[in-house]
């Protein structure tokens, strides 16, 4: 991984990456076993990426390697990544919201992306984010501590014609 796809901003789920957890992942596994308790705020490294089970293809499980030393399997919406950083707390630390804010949402309110600039383990950038959790989670509470100007597009609904 090059340095400059580290320091772009968002963070992909990419090996060598690391995901945080908040919550933990308690009996977390497939039905059939075996099941793992991954304790909460802790980090872990993406070790492996490969497709989820036979009957269902295009979803992909991403394997990771927990710093206490347990391995569990996790679905992209799952995982929230933060990087080369070792934490959630130095990851936030990275990321500077700066100037306007534009956050486009959907016909019935839900979020859809935002997109502003950002100084990113100190790099400037442009950032388009189509993550809600990270949006919610990270992104929104730094923008409201900086009071940096939130724009607001609502998408119109769509009417579809009838068909014959």
């Amino acid at each position: 991984m090059d340095e400059q796809s580290v320091r772009t901003f968002p963070p992909s789920l990419v090996v060598g990456n690391r995901v945080w957890t908040e919550d933990g992942y308690p009996n977390h596994g497939p039905a059939e076993g075996p099941k793992v308790d991954i304790s909460p705020h802790q980090g872990g490294t993406i070790t492996d990426i490969g497709e989820a089970h036979h009957i269902i293809t295009g979803y992909i499980l991403f394997s990771v390697r927990w710093d206490n030393g347990q391995v569990s399997r996790h679905y992209r919406n799952e995982l929230l990544c933060i990087g080369r950083f070792q934490n959630r707390a130095a990851f936030e630390a990275a990321v500077k919201p700066k100037g306007a804010v534009e956050l486009t949402v959907g016909p019935g309110d839900g979020f859809k992306n935002v997109r502003f600039d950002v100084e990113y383990d100190g790099q400037a950038q442009t950032a388009t984010l189509q993550d809600e959790r990270l949006w919610r989670e990270i992104v929104k509470p730094l923008v409201e501590e900086s009071r940096l100007k939130i724009s607001m597009t609502k998408l119109k609904m769509v009417r579809r014609k009838p068909t014959k």
